[in-house]
């Protein structure tokens, strides 16, 4: 008998989530490096924080930036590990990971918030001791 391939179970976040996330992720990377493709007079007291820091602290900038990418690399990982404890399918499993991987925790969230149907976790588990 072939093992279940899983749920199909995949939800996004709200649309702002992605605007904001995508918009501050590209600022945070492009900041300490080129400043002057980022519009900080229109950014208000953020815009003039980003100035700052660019000019008086930029290796914070980086260490930043550095932390905001792995932070979202290892959410992916996380999506990963909830998708197959979760018993989410193969192709779901992968759109979880390169969204989370794109908008970070509110993904995660919304994935770890799911509670697959009770035989889903049953049948795994019993199907993972018959093979031992």
């Amino acid at each position: 008998m072939a093992a279940p391939s899983g749920f199909d179970f995949f939800r996004r976040p709200g649309l702002l989530w992605f605007v904001l996330i995508i918009y501050g992720m590209a600022i945070c990377t492009v900041a300490p490096f080129r400043l002057d493709l980022i519009p900080c007079e229109h950014l208000g007291p953020l815009g003039e924080f980003i100035v700052y820091l660019h000019f008086n602290h930029k290796y914070l900038l980086c260490l930043i930036c550095i932390g905001a990418w792995i932070a979202h690399v290892c959410e992916a990982m996380y999506a990963n590990v909830l998708c197959k404890r979760k018993n989410i399918s193969r192709r779901c499993r992968i759109l979880w990971i390169i969204q989370t991987f794109i908008v970070g925790f509110p993904s995660l969230r919304i994935l770890k918030s799911y509670e697959p149907p009770p035989s889903a976790t049953s049948t795994v588990t019993s199907s993972n001791k018959k093979q031992k």
